[in-house]
This record gives structure tokens, C-alpha cells and sequence, in this order.
């Protein structure tokens, strides 16, 4: 069959372009024609401009983000870490449409992707583009829906429920939005693993691509979104500098500012590609993490972590959750829990539980493309 995957394939993003790459990835190896829409949202995309111009935010907070983007190199920085990997694996496998040619688009299967496609947040408001509102398609899929921790208003199911009938299937990330999905449009849909699962830990590191990264000696691994950084420094610059002297070890931040001084970080990983973070990752000898991903590609390649809570928890818990691994998430400084998460713990049942979400989750799409 042919698939056009509609996701957020030009983000600035880690967790987006490796959820991306794993997407396609897997559709791909089950005999699948596939390609990568390339709709692009304009608000979405202006967080990548060196001169910021949110429509979400003040005119005083657009310019503070355009300064520090000159001071501290954030731009630069990103268009290092991800425009080769835009280009290598994702750019060249899509199609570059304005809008209103997404309505000639012509496939067996639209797909909409993984990530937060799903929360009108991302975008300041709902885009219905990343609902399949477009072209011509034998079947309409969703693999693995999030909507974050958005709860959809009145206005926006009235939009919306038209929309999502027209799916063939429907499958998420999260057991919040199935409830939603359930209780306010009165619609089925399978909750499914995160397409980074879909890729075994052996798969994701003989990927062959530059990873931009080297280790120097071991080390602990600081990888946060969705904190910000006045609340990191009161929260969890305490945690970092603990477990930074229980270890002896020093701290790598991942991120995007060459020149901005993480409190408990000794070396600033800027410019470091997708598969960089997945190597700097299963090289760690702990990860501290608010990010969904960095929790997934923690489980995934058996590397002790401590997940950090961030603004968008639930994405997170679920996970958790479903791995056995609850005890592995702190809101702050408790050195009796640090010392308990400090210790060795194995990852068997975790790993027998992505094993059989993996296959079900696999089993489900080959299922929903037959025909």
C-alpha cells in the first residue's frame, strides 16, 4: 500500500523526529510504500526563527527569546543538531505542499502520526489538517494520537467529531485520550505504544548516521523539557548537584544554549543530532529526565533514570506505569529516595512488557492496512 504519514517531521524536536523516523521506519520494514506529508504549521515552525514571533506570546517575552537566541546560539545550535537529519532521513522521503494542495493528495492510507499531533496548544489553536481533513484515501488511520495533557473544549469536539468519524481506525498514545475520545465523541480507538518502541534498542543504535557526539569517561546525562528554567534551578538543581556528588561523576546537559550555565551541569552537549541523543543516552550512567522520550529511550536501552516531573505528566505516568517502573519519577530533592533510585535494578519485566505492547502494537496497524 501507499501511506502518507502526516506528523511533525520538520520539528526542532528530539522526541518528534525520532518518533517520526520510527514511524516511517516500521511501516516500511511491513512491505509498505511510504513517504512523509510534508504540511508544515507556521506557528509550530516559528519557534525555530532566530527572530521569534509567537503569536502566543507578549511582544516583550518574543523579543527576550529572539535575544537569547543571538547570545546563546539556540538557533544555530538546532540547525546543527537537525537539519542534516531533516534532510538524510526525512526530507527526502516526502512531498513539500502548501495547505490547500493537500487537498489533491491522493493515497491507499493517510496516516496521522505520533508526537502531541493532537494538541491545539502546540499550534495556539486547533489545525484540522493534522485531523485528515484533505485528500483522497482509501483508509484513514491514527497510530498513536497524543493530545498531551489537553482536554478538548465544546467548540473544538463540535469541530472535530465530523472529523475523526471518517477514520478507519483510530489508535492513541495515552488511556486519557481514549476516555475523551469515548466520552465526549463518542468514538472507539486502541491505545498503542509510542513508535520509538516500535524499534528494538539493537535497531536504534546501528542506525547509520553521524552521531555528533563523544563521550569523554562516563558521566550523567541531564536531558529537561517542559520545565522552565527558573523552576529548574529552585526544583531540581538540588536533585542534579546531589546525585552529581553521590556518583562523582560529571553532568552533561542536553540542549540547545552554548553558552548558558545549567546549576549542576559540566558540559553543555549543543548541536548533538537524533541519533546523538540515543547513543548519549545508552552510554550514561544515569539519565535525569523530564522528557517523555528521554524516559522511553532510557526503558528502551536499559539505562538507569530518574524521570523528573515536568508540565505534561501524564504522558509520562502512563508509561511508567505500563513498564512497572512508578517508583522511577521524583518532583524534587528526597535523598532517601535518590538513594533507593541510586541503587541497581534489573529491567525484565519492563522489557517483557515493550516486547509484547511492541508486537500487539505491530499486529494492530498490519491488521487496520489489510485491504
Amino acid at each position: 500500500m501507499k501511506i502518507g504519514i502526516l506528523t511533525l517531521n520538520q520539528s526542532y524536536s528530539y522526541g518528534a523526529c525520532l518518533q517520526a523516523y520510527a514511524t516511517f521506519y516500521a511501516l516500511q520494514e511491513m512491505g509498505h510504500e511510504v513517504e512523509f506529508i510534508n504540511y508544515v504549521n507556521e506557528e509550530e515552525q516559528s519557534q525555530n526563527h532566530l527572530f521569534s514571533n509567537r503569536s502566543d506570546w507578549s511582544m516583550l517575552k518574543n523579543a527576550k527569546a529572539s535575544l537569547l537566541n543571538i547570545l546563546f546560539l539556540r538557533i544555530h545550535n538546532s540547525r546543527k543538531a537537525f537539519d542534516a537529519f531533516h534532510t538524510d532521513f526525512l526530507e527526502k522521503k516526502r512531498r513539500t505542499l502548501t495547505k490547500e494542495e493537500l487537498q489533491d493528495l491522493q493515497y491507499d492510507v493517510l496516516l496521522s502520526g505520533s508526537d502531541q499531533l493532537w494538541n491545539p496548544t502546540i499550534f495556539s489553536k486547533l489545525d484540522t489538517a493534522y485531523f485528515l481533513d484533505f485528500g483522497t484515501a482509501k483508509k484513514r488511520i491514527s497510530y498513536a494520537a497524543s493530545a498531551g495533557s489537553h482536554c478538548f473544549s465544546e467548540n473544538e469536539i463540535r469541530i472535530l467529531k465530523p472529523l475523526l468519524e471518517q477514520y478507519d481506525a483510530i489508535s492513541v498514545r495515552e488511556k486519557q485520550l481514549k476516555h475523551q475520545l469515548e466520552d465526549s465523541f463518542s468514538l472507539k480507538s486502541e491505545v498503542v505504544i509510542d513508535p520509538t518502541f516500535l524499534l528494538t534498542a539493537e535497531e536504534w543504535l546501528n542506525i547509520d548516521f553521524p552521531r555528533n557526539f563523544k563521550a569523554k569517561g562516563r558521566y550523567i546525562l541531564l536531558y529537561m523539557i517542559g520545565v522552565p528554567f527558573s523552576e529548574y534551578k529552585e526544583r531540581y538543581a538540588p536533585l542534579v548537584e546531589y546525585v552529581k556528588r553521590k556518583l562523582n561523576l560529571p553532568v552533561y546537559v542536553v540542549g540547545n544554549s552554548s553558552f548558558l550555565h545549567v546549576p549542576g551541569g559540566d558540559r553543555n552537549l549543543t548541536g548533538m543530532t537524533p541519533i546523538g541523543l540515543v547513543h548519549a543516552i545508552h552510554q550514561a550512567d544515569l539519565v535525569l529526565t523530564s522528557s517523555f522520550h528521554g524516559v522511553a529511550f532510557s526503558i528502551n536501552l536499559n539505562r538507569p533514570f530518574i524521570a523528573l516531573e515536568n508540565s505534561n505528566p501524564d504522558r509520562v505516568n502512563n508509561l511508567l506505569t505500563l513498564c512497572g517502573l512508578e517508583n522511577r519519577k521524583l518532583s524534587g530533592l528526597d535523598k532517601d529516595a535518590c538513594e533507593a533510585l541510586l541503587r541497581p535494578y534489573g529491567y525484565m519485566y519492563a522489557n517483557e512488557q515493550l516486547k509484547q505492547h511492541r508486537e500487539a502494537s505491530k499486529a494492530w496497524v498490519q491488521e487496520q492496512l489489510k485491504g
